[in-house]
């Protein structure tokens, strides 16, 4: 999370993700990640009007003053430049729960590198319809959730382009995805605003993890099951023997 000692930081319009980030010397998804618990979902192109900005001011420790736009004769006209008052801030939007009460034989918290995930990140493998995708980034959108009592796992730098990937589009097609997630999961008991916030905070958390990770991440739904484990190995090493007779053919 980020944290700034209250700086006076003077931003121009149209203020947009990017324009924030090179003010403050950090990465657009550093603020992407902190605009996501007050239910603001925008891609780094996108504007924010001025109550958002100084809510994240707010937020993080900074104190934001937004100049206007130049006038004809190319001088500057400030604008709304007083923050908001802290103790009278504008309303925040109905905050929706980051744990959903879901079945939990059929939706389980997917463990990854050792963080509990939300269970609602199972029903992820929906977006594999989506054809913006890179084969890659499908192959793990399918793998994901598939890890009912079965450790799965996959090179480090194949979770975090794929994480961002997904963010990426998310954030860009935030009403189709939310349709997807009504039309498909809302009948088992998903809520689509608060299983849209827990899929981009899951996804920022396995791309932070796996930026530092090196080799293999690991991650598991539930509890391992030796049987499960046990079949798995049995029909690896059917498929071994598959190929080898193939190969001698």
């Amino acid at each position: 999370m980020l944290h700034f000692d209250n700086p006076t930081i003077h931003l121009r319009r149209p203020v947009i993700v990017t324009s924030v980030a090179q003010a403050l010397g950090v990465k657009p998804f550093e603020i992407l990640a902190e605009l996501i618990p007050m239910q603001v979902f925008v891609a780094p192109h996108q504007g924010l009007d001025d109550s958002t900005v100084f809510r994240l001011g707010k937020l993080i420790g900074v104190d934001f003053r937004i100049d206007g736009d130049e006038d004809e004769d190319g001088g500057s006209s400030p604008v709304h430049t007083r923050p908001i008052d802290p103790a009278s801030p504008p309303p925040l939007a109905k905050a929706t729960p980051m744990t959903q009460a879901l079945d939990r034989d059929e939706w389980k918290s997917i463990r990854f590198e050792g963080v509990d995930l939300p269970q609602s990140l199972m029903g992820i493998s929906i977006l594999i319809n989506i054809d913006d995708f890179t084969e890659r980034t499908g192959d793990w959108i399918w793998k994901l959730p598939h890890c009912k009592s079965i450790w799965k796992g996959g090179p480090a730098r194949w979770c975090h382009e794929s994480a961002t990937e997904i963010i990426d589009h998310m954030i860009e097609h935030r009403e189709t995805v939310l349709a997807m997630i009504r039309e498909r999961l809302v009948p088992n008991g998903f809520d689509p605003d608060a299983t849209f916030s827990e899929w981009i905070s899951s996804l920022m958390t396995i791309r932070e993890i796996s930026s530092k990770k090196e080799g293999d991440c690991q991650w598991i739904a539930g509890n391992p099951d030796p049987e499960v484990g046990r079949m798995a190995e049995r029909f690896l090493r059917y498929l071994d023997s598959v190929d080898r007779n193939r190969r001698n053919e």
